[in-house]
């Protein structure tokens, strides 16, 4: 048992006991001591774990007892003895946003709605707008979040799907006489969500290596309308297809099983007109097939049949950019805010990780749930990043704030305090619901703020779980060109923000993109590195992304921000 295994299961037991009815007390009992194990430093927990540190406080005897006997014995009885009393439908329900433990219960005790597909009914047949606390309204936004559950289904983060990825590769690699394992389709073009997990695999004798992976991995036998392909379905997880060819064909198939329809069909067209074969008559490596085709190899990130043949053919391919061209990161919190790493501590990891600056930016007062900055705390941290800076010569910490826009476009900090910063960073975290119209005057109002210098979750989406906040781009991208601002790639595997489909928008208008990790823990750092894949897919170079100069560079673009609004 771990820390987040811990916290994890202090989670599920608030939520179960919540949804049988137990006394709210107890329930904010469990609520509680996740939230106090979730606040501790690593090296505390270890020691409270061992029952060499003190008690800690939100904790009580009982619940340490109960973690003690889990770390003992590897089992969850209590829980599970809960869930036994619990329908398991209801934890789909509690998937929908605007159902929480307290609804789905009234729905399970008062309709008898246990399941996605009874609740679907309900609202259909108009049901669910005549029990207590619903209505119309409720009943409708409910079945626009059903449709939107529909739509992601079987569809997981790419991080997920690289984790079950790895896990199944683990299988195959055990499999004698198959070569070139190759991870193809929507992971390797690195969409940030994937349908289907695909490998393209050599083999001495393809026939027999199927076998053998049929065998050992449970998967479906190849059928006769796809004798090369064995298939392997998952619970609650995307498909799995692995194709084994022989093994001077792997090329072939793996250029095929990659790019998207459109991007494979115009390649094909340009190789003597053929359209759909199987592949056994192309080149024997990928780029033979793109030079037979008349042009510059594709990387895989940008086969989606959006224009990069056409800049292939004309020698107008991006140098996409590389992990090892990034510099440094602007957005990320300590523990002044909800982060869970001191100042000293992030700088360390951006230290370990090559930077060579990093910029700290904790939440603003409006966000008093991530015990957001008042001007005053604003000053002391200060005091906190000189004395680490001096201690730390070879990396810049450049001093910065995420502030909050609100409702009306306004900045919640004092300019004067934002202009003892090194940079603003300004983001929507509340009120998302509003016209096109009304959040696009509202963000467009933030970046033309004097202090503001990036903007931080340009959409607000979160991957198969809320939608982009409407917002017309076309006038939101011009007015941050017009205004100098760089827009941030929220590099969390939740988000994946500014869209990679709009990435070239930005870029056309001269608008920089900062790659940031959003990072709240020291080994969220990372999530930096792990999002560049998605980001190359919105053909983003070196020379786009502002994170890529210097750190006088970088000084120099924030106070050119400013200066051009105040010239103005």
């Amino acid at each position: 048992m771990d820390r987040a295994d811990a916290i994890a299961y202090l989670q599920q037991m608030a939520l179960a006991l919540e949804l049988i009815g137990e006394s709210p007390h107890r329930t904010a009992a469990f609520r509680r001591a996740a939230r106090a194990l979730s606040e501790i430093e690593d090296g505390d927990w270890d020691a409270w774990v061992e029952e060499r540190g003190p008690a800690l406080p939100g904790i009580g005897p009982g619940i340490r007892k109960r973690l003690a006997d889990y770390r003992r014995t590897g089992t969850l009885a209590d829980l599970e003895a809960l869930h036994l009393q619990i329908p398991p439908g209801l934890f789909d329900l509690l998937r929908i946003r605007g159902l929480g433990p307290r609804r789905v219960r009234q729905l399970w005790q008062e309709a008898d709605i246990v399941t996605l597909r009874r609740l679907e009914r309900a609202c259909r047949r108009g049901r669910l707008a005549k029990l207590p606390g619903f209505g119309e309204k409720t009943q409708q936004q409910l079945m626009e979040e059903i449709r939107r559950l529909r739509r992601y289904q079987g569809r997981s983060l790419r991080i997920h799907a690289i984790e079950q990825a790895q896990a199944r590769e683990a299988d195959l690699r055990a499999v004698k006489g198959l070569h070139d394992l190759t991870r193809a389709g929507e992971l390797r073009r690195a969409l940030e969500t994937v349908g289907e997990l695909v490998w393209v695999a050599g083999g001495d004798d393809p026939a027999i290596q199927l076998g053998r992976i049929a065998t050992l991995t449970a998967a479906s036998l190849p059928s006769p309308e796809e004798p090369d392909v064995v298939r392997f379905a998952a619970p609650d997880a995307p498909p799995e297809r692995i194709v084994v060819t022989a093994r001077d064909h792997h090329a072939a198939r793996l250029f095929l099983e990659t790019g998207n329809e459109a991007h494979v069909r115009g390649v094909l067209r340009r190789l003597a007109g053929r359209d759909l074969p199987s592949g056994d008559w192309l080149p024997a490596t990928e780029e033979a097939i793109y030079a037979q085709a008349g042009l510059a190899y594709i990387p895989p990130e940008i086969r989606e049949g959006r224009g990069e043949i056409s800049a292939s053919r004309s020698g107008e391919l991006p140098d996409l950019l590389r992990a090892e061209q990034i510099q440094g990161v602007l957005h990320v919190h300590t523990t002044w805010s909800d982060g869970k790493g001191s100042v000293r501590r992030m700088t360390e990891e951006a230290r370990r990780l090559g930077w060579s600056y990093i910029g700290i930016a904790d939440h603003s007062q409006a966000a008093f749930y991530a015990r957001g900055l008042s001007p005053e705390r604003l000053q002391k941290q200060a005091d906190e990043i000189a004395e680490v800076q001096e201690a730390f010569p070879d990396v810049r910490i450049f001093r910065g704030i995420e502030s909050d826009i609100l409702p009306d476009g306004t900045i919640d900090m004092p300019e004067a305090s934002l202009a003892q910063l090194d940079f603003v960073i300004v983001s929507v975290h509340s009120v998302m619901r509003m016209t096109s119209g009304a959040m696009t005057d509202r963000l467009i109002r933030a970046i033309r703020h004097p202090q503001a210098t990036v903007l931080g979750h340009p959409s607000g989406r979160l991957l198969l779980e809320r939608e982009s906040y409407p917002i017309d781009w076309e006038r939101l991208l011009d007015a941050a060109a017009d205004a100098g601002v760089a827009i941030e790639f929220n590099a969390p595997p939740e988000r994946l923000e500014l869209d990679w489909r709009l990435i070239r928008a930005a870029t056309g208008r001269g608008i920089p993109i900062c790659i940031n990790p959003d990072a709240h823990r020291p080994d969220a750092m990372h999530h930096v590195i792990a999002g560049i894949d998605t980001a190359r897919k919105g053909w983003l170079t070196a020379a786009q992304t502002l994170n890529t100069r210097g750190a006088g560079e970088l000084a120099a673009f924030f106070r050119e921000v400013r200066g051009r609004k105040v010239t103005r």
